[in-house]
């Protein structure tokens, strides 16, 4: 998972279906 999968700003959900977040260590977690 790379940490810029998808931005908080991101209005779009990513295809892989989970949606990604960034939180403030950076790194990726799944919604």
């Amino acid at each position: 998972m790379s940490p810029n999968t998808a931005n908080i700003t991101s209005p779009k959900v990513p295809e892989t279906g989970p949606v990604f977040v960034r939180n403030s260590g950076g790194q990726c977690i799944v919604m």
